[in-house]
């Protein structure tokens, strides 16, 4: 495939940065991304891979279930399903939907230290990347991925007919073959404000009979906050590409 010689040709042996390290974060492309429409493709910060040269990510997850009950390895399958009306419940199926990558390639050392300044100010190969992959929407895991994609892009936030609340999650940048929305979504470690809003809901549910259908509803609403929300944004950009 196209996108991994761009590993083997440039990526695998850049030395731009001084804090750069050894581990080399390749993309992650389900059998059916293509075959989806939209195709979505997931944009993170120091994600965990198996490890260097090593893009089976089932194999991973089959050898690391943990990982499927917390961060963004638990996140992406369940928001997928989502999006997608999908009946499957295996985590290892659901990730056959999507295609996900490092907006930064590589970790400046094996603890996984934040990508550094330079990091940022040089590593633009993500750019190549989204023009291999064609992807319909970038769902953007927070802040730092969000503002990273849209400076490597050039923006057109003037051309969505989106509300000014909207306009603060999505935006739309050009590709050499056609364009992309950007969503962005809070990163489910730093989901402050869910995780306000859950602890809220949380003191609530101790005043009601845990045998009420309000306990019921309650109790799904947070079990499902953090995906019902970046599920209606995602949900929003894929009806806006559509006009």
């Amino acid at each position: 495939m196209l996108i991994y010689k761009l590993y083997e040709e440039k990526i695998k042996n850049c030395r731009k940065c001084e804090s750069c390290g050894s581990h080399l974060t390749k993309p992650w492309i389900g059998k059916e991304y293509d075959r989806r429409n939209p195709k979505i493709l997931f944009v993170g910060i120091n994600m965990n891979n198996p490890g260097p040269g090593d893009t089976d990510l089932t194999k991973f997850i089959d050898n690391h279930p943990e990982f499927l009950s917390k961060g963004l390895y638990g996140f992406m399958p369940r928001l997928a399903k989502q999006i997608f009306s999908l009946s499957e419940n295996s985590p290892r199926q659901l990730y056959d939907y999507f295609a996900f990558t490092n907006i930064i390639k590589c970790s400046p050392d094996s603890n996984r230290s934040k990508p550094t300044n330079e990091m940022w100010n040089k590593c633009s190969y993500i750019k190549d990347e989204i023009e291999l992959l064609k992807p319909d929407i970038i769902v953007a895991m927070g802040n730092d991925s969000y503002a990273g994609l849209a400076e490597r892009f050039l923006a057109k936030r003037d051309e969505i007919v989106l509300s000014e609340e909207l306009k603060k999650y999505i935006t739309k940048i050009r590709l050499k073959e056609t364009e992309a929305l950007i969503v962005k979504i809070d990163h489910p470690s730093e989901n402050r404000a869910i995780n306000i809003a859950k602890s809220r809901i949380a003191l609530i549910l101790e005043f009601i009979d845990s045998n009420s259908e309000a306990h019921k509803v309650l109790t799904e609403i947070t079990s499902r906050l953090e995906y019902f929300i970046a599920g209606e944004l995602v949900n929003r950009a894929i009806d806006n590409n559509k006009d």
